[in-house]
């Protein structure tokens, strides 16, 4: 779990065109470590999520951000709920699903900083439902109908 830092500052610069690939591939790996994978399993036993979420929160207090999940995490729910990019939809949503399953993330997190997780994620869902709205139907018939 020592190289987790600099996983999480690769996934970290995803927006970074120059570094995109590099951050892609973080992010897959970020996924796979906590278990989006072919066993299923978190890679780093079941502590994995808090390791994962302790790098987090290293990565964040170096980069003077508020908490832990402005760490890759928040940035990329913003950035998809603008530009749809759903193939790193998928993982982040993976990663953060799997962090949110431990207790020990849930109160290491605080109120304040969940609060604004859960807000990204709804943000994230409305974008994602209002373009998914927009796209025809596979018969190239009438356009989908908004979900929400």
């Amino acid at each position: 779990h020592g190289s987790l830092p600099a996983v999480l500052q690769a996934a970290d610069n995803l927006s970074d065109a120059d570094a995109a690939p590099r951050g892609e591939l973080a992010t897959d790996c970020l996924a796979a470590v906590l278990g989006q994978n072919a066993t299923g399993k978190q890679l780093l036993g079941p502590d994995t999520p808090t390791f994962v979420f302790v790098a987090m929160h290293a990565a964040a207090a170096e980069a003077g951000r508020p908490h832990a999940w402005r760490c890759w995490i928040l940035p990329m729910l913003e950035k998809m709920s603008t530009t749809g990019d759903a193939a790193n939809l998928v993982h982040v949503l993976g990663v953060a699903a799997a962090l949110c399953e431990s207790s020990e993330v849930g109160r290491a997190s605080g109120a304040a900083a969940l609060a604004e997780l859960l807000t990204a994620l709804e943000r994230t869902a409305k974008a994602l439902s209002a373009a998914a709205a927009s796209v025809p139907d596979a018969d190239g018939g009438e356009e989908l109908k908004e979900l929400t």
